[in-house]
């Protein structure tokens, strides 16, 4: 199927893929969120789902997985000839950021899958399932999960280097550096709890806003929230340093 199938899409049905259940959001070409609800991965329950969207106008639907537990989904897609588009994981993850609110759920990941979807068709590539397809899928998918496993494993260290520095900062923000490039930014610039509170509120909040403007002011506060909690910094590892903070995760 051609790249210009989006131009024939009138709902976007983003499906967060689970072993067991599946999360499915529909939204229309215009923005309207029509249903969101779980999915039972049998075929009857994907059948019917398809169903309830094609109300509304024709379908598509909006993945970001073809591991084993998708392949009901994608037999289905394609018996029902209904156009299925694959969104990374890297691409869903920094999708996902573009939106308010940090907690990951299935709920949000399928809107989002939807959305960015709808708001993207002229640059997703449409396709109908096939095996050549699944095969060059499942290719990626693997390349984008080897890629998540080594991001993980950055995470970690980067999380123990500031466990390493100050554990009460770690307690406030560790798991907002691996997914806030504001974050990240301001620890790669001020790599200590003394630079921090050198740099002051006002200069470490102007540098978290320039990649991640809704959170700045919170973050700040949780940034000082830990440094008034703890005085004392480990000398023997007092710097988490940039080769810590490089990679983009």
């Amino acid at each position: 199927m051609s790249d210009s199938v989006h131009v024939d899409v009138e709902v976007f049905v983003g499906v967060d893929v689970a072993k067991g259940d599946h999360y499915a959001c529909a939204i229309t070409s215009t923005g309207g969120e029509v249903l969101a609800r779980p999915v039972r991965n049998d075929e009857a329950a994907i059948d019917q789902l398809i169903d309830d969207a094609g109300v509304y106008g024709s379908v598509a639907l909006v993945i970001d997985t073809t591991s084993s537990p998708a392949s009901l989904l994608l037999e289905a897609a394609a018996h029902r000839q209904v156009p299925v588009a694959y969104v990374t994981g890297l691409a869903m993850r920094r999708a996902a950021d573009l939106y308010a609110g940090a907690a990951k759920t299935d709920p949000k990941d399928a809107w989002v899958l939807a959305d960015y979807a709808r708001r993207n068709a002229d640059r997703l590539s449409w396709t109908s399932p096939s095996d050549e397809l699944l095969a060059k899928l499942r290719i990626l998918n693997g390349r984008d999960a080897d890629l998540a496993a080594d991001a993980t494993r950055a995470a970690s260290r980067l999380r123990d280097a500031l466990l390493a520095v100050s554990p009460a900062l770690e307690r406030a923000i560790g798991d907002k550096v691996t997914t806030n490039p504001g974050a990240r930014d301001a620890l790669a610039r001020w790599g200590t709890p003394t630079a921090l509170r050198a740099a002051g509120k006002a200069r470490v909040r102007t540098r978290i806003a320039k990649r991640s403007p809704r959170t700045a002011q919170r973050l700040t506060e949780a940034i000082w929230a830990a440094l008034d909690a703890q005085s004392l910094t480990s000398h023997s590892r007092d710097r988490l340093g940039r080769h810590h903070l490089r990679p983009r995760l």
